[in-house]
């Protein structure tokens, strides 16, 4: 019984300081933000911290993780063969998944001017889309690393503004958008 106390402990402290975390890093770049300040928002002490963590950037890298692999899963249920096969009840799962996060990506992909985070999310996109065994075209053409910059970029390029606007637009529309111009281009917005 004491393992789920301690383990329920350990999840509550693990959580407020990932809180105050994130509302400091919403105010201050990361470079600004201090053990001391971080355990007196939490109400944990030093010592607490540092059971966790080893500094701020290490919780930053956390953070980031558990983020990196959300994206992860949801990209790991889709089907990925063509643009205009994507599965949009896939992409849509997954833009819905930046929005229930939306304050957390806002910081890290607008605010944070660390291009740390970016470069792992077109990671994992590359991973899973155009470098994967279901997709070989991309992974063989002479272009493919520009190609799969072209469509990453303006897909996170999408999702960025949007979390700029407070994801006002529903999540299905961003989903089809993202899809229609990765597989059709510019000429499927007219008319």
């Amino acid at each position: 019984m004491e393992s789920n106390k301690t383990n329920r402990r350990v999840q509550y402290t693990k959580m407020a300081l990932k809180h105050s975390f994130i509302e400091l890093l919403g105010k201050k770049d990361i470079t600004k933000i201090t053990v001391k300040e971080l355990c007196e928002s939490a109400d944990i002490n030093r010592t607490t911290f540092y059971l966790h963590f080893k500094d701020p950037y290490d919780l930053l890298e956390q953070v980031e993780q558990e983020l990196i692999d959300g994206v992860d899963t949801y990209l790991a249920s889709c089907n990925f063969t063509h643009p205009s096969q994507f599965p949009i009840e896939g992409l849509e799962k997954l833009v819905d998944y930046v929005k229930e996060n939306k304050e957390l990506f806002h910081i890290l992909l607008n605010k944070n001017n660390d291009m740390t985070f970016q470069k792992k999310i077109l990671n994992i996109i590359g991973k899973q889309y155009f470098f994967s065994e279901s997709n070989p075209a991309f992974a063989t053409h002479p272009q493919g690393d520009y190609i799969f910059l072209f469509f990453a970029n303006g897909a996170l390029g999408i999702l960025k503004k949007w979390l700029e606007e407070d994801a006002v637009l529903p999540s299905r529309d961003i989903a089809a958008l993202i899809i229609k111009i990765a597989a059709y281009g510019s000429s499927s917005l007219t008319g």
